[in-house]
């Protein structure tokens, strides 16, 4: 009886939907999401930076626009954020850049234009968003600290999403 009730957990487990993500594994939407809305002529930008980089590549970032995604063609964090004309054409890029869209918390939704903790300011880096959900729409941005031991944990679970993403990007 015991192997029953344990065979029909798992079961459900399985079949109920993904929380979160394995690093390993290819990001999937949440169920139940938080999608921003955005038109052909809005955007949503996402990415991990550091200041202090003496590498070739020390900002990475990508652009949800028009049903595509973009990404940077920069070496450091600039703002204006700059992405390259010429869409990503991988299997899927679109499907899994767009999880960080459908899982945007609610918490960062009621606060636009925030800065969560001081990022980069002893060069742990940062993670910068930016999002417009139309030409006549406003920018809104939220800068917020890798240190995320002060974070809810929908906000830390948002990070870690965006760090499987820009993984597999």
């Amino acid at each position: 009886m015991k192997s029953a009730i344990w065979l029909f957990a798992v079961v459900i487990l399985f079949t109920e939907c993904k929380k979160g993500s394995n690093p390993v594994e290819e990001p999937v939407p949440f169920c139940g999401v938080n999608m921003l809305p955005l038109d052909n002529s809005g955007y949503f930008s996402f990415g991990k930076y550091y200041s202090m980089c003496g590498g070739p590549n020390c900002a990475s970032f990508y652009q949800l626009r028009n049903g595509a995604v973009y990404p940077d063609s920069m070496v450091h964090f600039t703002q204006p954020l700059v992405f390259s004309t010429i869409q990503l054409t991988a299997p899927n890029t679109l499907g899994i850049a767009s999880t960080v869209l459908y899982s945007f918390p609610q918490e960062m939704t009621n606060h636009p234009d925030t800065t969560f903790g001081c990022p980069d300011c002893h060069d742990q880096g940062g993670y910068y968003i930016e999002y417009k959900a139309s030409s006549t729409a406003p920018v809104q941005y939220w800068s917020i600290d890798p240190d995320t031991a002060y974070l809810s944990n929908a906000m830390r679970e948002y990070l870690g999403r965006v760090d499987t993403v820009l993984a597999h990007l």
